[in-house]
C-alpha cells in the first residue's frame, strides 16, 4: 500500500512537471501571437495571466497521469 502511494505521488509529480514545462508554449509563442507580449507582459494583469496559463498546465498533467493510470487499470 505504501508502495502504491508513493508511485501515485511520484508519476503525478512527474506528468504535473510536464505539463508546468508545457506552459512555455503559450509565453513565448501563443501569448506573444495574440499581442499579448512574451510571458503575458503587455496585459493589464500579467502576473494573474501568467498564474492561469500555470495552473492551467499542472492541471492537464496531473490529468494525463490520471487518465494513464485509469486506463492501465482497465488494459492492463
Amino acid at each position: 500500500m505504501e508502495f502504491l502511494a508513493y508511485s501515485i505521488l511520484v508519476g503525478c509529480g512527474a506528468t504535473a512537471l510536464v505539463g508546468v514545462a508545457t506552459v512555455t508554449a503559450p509565453y513565448f509563442v501563443m501569448q506573444p501571437a495574440m499581442g499579448a507580449g512574451i510571458a503575458a507582459s503587455r496585459t493589464p494583469r500579467p502576473a494573474e495571466a501568467r498564474l492561469h496559463s500555470l495552473l492551467t498546465h499542472a492541471v492537464f498533467g496531473v490529468a494525463l497521469y490520471l487518465a494513464g493510470w485509469i486506463v492501465s487499470g482497465v488494459v492492463g
